[in-house]
């Protein structure tokens, strides 16, 4: 696997902890959400959670030639309901609680670590959530009517790769 494809499947293992330790005024419970390695997904199970690398820039130190730093920009999409005739806002509270809680599962979780994957993740360095956007609305054209309702997190990841020349001079 890639480190990217390894930084999302840790994120969704992270989120679903996260949610875990909040309960859900509707069943008394503690929330069991589906978190997708995809983006465009949609479940009639709420909160869910999608993730994309929305950017990557690529940092070189020093002139190095033989390292160089991706940093991706893991979004995180939290969706808490599906925009639709009869909403009432009764999600919209629950937006400024998953938020701070999310938020700070992933800061004492710099390398991604959890229940599920104890160690650090391969190759990182560092990460930091840089945004935690409020309320929105998102409209997923490619979803017949569905309008998503929720938050993004975005979180900087920074990595080291050293760099193998293909021809050496």
């Amino acid at each position: 696997m890639s480190y990217l494809t390894d930084l999302i499947i840790r994120s969704c293992a992270i989120e679903r902890e996260a949610f875990a330790t909040l309960t859900n005024p509707l069943t008394g419970a503690a929330y069991n959400i589906d978190a997708f390695p995809g983006y465009f997904v949609t479940s009639e199970a709420f909160p869910y959670t999608t993730h994309r690398i929305s950017a990557q820039p690529i940092g070189h130190e020093g002139g190095n030639q033989d390292e160089q730093f991706p940093a991706p920009r893991l979004t995180i999409r939290v969706v808490i309901g599906h925009l639709m005739t009869g909403y009432a806002f009764e999600t919209d509270e629950r937006i400024y609680i998953f938020i701070p809680t999310l938020v700070d599962y992933l800061a004492k979780r710099r390398w991604f670590q959890s229940a599920a994957y104890p160690t650090p993740l391969d190759e990182l360095i560092y990460s930091e959530v840089v945004d935690a956007g409020g309320f929105m609305v998102f409209d997923n054209r490619g979803f017949a009517g569905v309008s998503q309702v929720g938050f993004e997190i975005q979180v900087v990841c920074t990595f080291t790769e050293s760099i193998i020349q293909a021809y050496e001079e």
